[in-house]
């Protein structure tokens, strides 16, 4: 195995898609699977996946039914053992059912573990017809998922070595003011960010945009997964995964996108900048948003 960019400085970020079949959440472990232990040899720390990726994002009224949200879960746990022994962080997204509700969340796993839960705070205005937003678990409620005691919030940030972790997907990135805007405030250096999205004329462009923009007002990366082949309507779904450094993309192989992040000049470019120390546009000082975090 390389050995871990930590020791100098740098945290080496993957973002990575399988393909699907739609509601088989079988074969979208064993396709995670794959490509997190490859992940692991290349020394990867952080690896992220596509939104609702156990299950695919367009199994429609299927999320009404207990029995794939259910075996959702355990699919998840099947992924949670296997990654016992291995020093890399997994995020994926799989609907996660709490309170009688049932939110797009995406699942933050370590070494046999689940670190955290972070749902979706702006659902579509198809998802909603089966999603409820995130917003509800702003304070962090405790749950028990796949065995593990977790706490279930938008508002997560997970320490991973020296750097800050934390999570948006979807429509949460396409908001005036998207969701690494606030995590940003509170420290997170890297923002996780899974996404179904489907392709049409055009929206390559305006998504390469956003990106680009958001890592570089941020002074910080962005680790993009969309879902491919995901599909059982007339929608095109290609697979799209990008890294973000500082406005600069990283390159890219088919499925997957492996960058070195240079967290302390992350660091450096915050402490340097105003934005950072100052105050929101409604006034409230910067650093107060810290307490909206767990």
């Amino acid at each position: 195995m390389i050995k871990s960019m930590n020791n100098f400085g740098f945290i080496r970020v993957a973002a990575a898609v399988c393909g699907v079949k739609v509601a088989d959440v079988d074969f979208s472990v064993l396709g995670i699977s794959t490509l997190v232990n490859r992940a692991y040899q290349d020394g990867v720390s952080l690896i992220s996946f596509p939104e609702l990726a156990i299950t695919g994002a367009t199994c429609g009224d299927l999320f009404e039914q207990s029995l794939l949200i259910t075996e959702a879960e355990k699919a998840t746990e099947r992924l949670i053992n296997q990654s016992r022994g291995k020093d890399i962080t997994i995020v994926v997204g799989v609907p996660v059912q709490f309170r009688g509700r049932l939110y797009n969340c995406a699942v933050v796993i370590k070494d046999g573990e689940v670190k955290g839960i972070v749902p979706k705070v702006y659902p579509t205005s198809s998802q909603s017809r089966w999603f409820s937003s995130g917003s509800d678990l702003i304070h962090g409620p405790e749950m028990i998922y796949a065995g593990f005691d977790c706490i279930i919030s938008p508002n997560l940030i997970f320490e991973l070595g020296d750097a800050s972790i934390a999570i948006q997907t979807g429509d949460d990135m396409m908001n005036p003011i998207p969701q690494c805007a606030y995590h940003t405030l509170a420290g997170a250096q890297i923002i996780a960010t899974l996404a179904a999205g489907y392709e049409t004329a055009g929206s390559a462009q305006r998504r390469d945009t956003i990106l680009a923009c958001q890592s570089l007002q941020t002074a910080g990366a962005l680790v993009y997964a969309s879902s491919d082949g995901d599909s059982s309507q007339d929608l095109v779904f290609t697979g799209h995964v990008s890294i973000w450094d500082n406005g600069i993309p990283a390159p890219h192989r088919e499925n997957s996108c492996i960058a070195d992040i240079d967290i302390e000049k992350s660091g450096t470019l915050r402490r340097k900048s105003d934005s950072f120390r100052n105050i929101s546009p409604d006034g409230t000082p910067s650093a107060s948003y810290d307490l909206l975090y767990n």
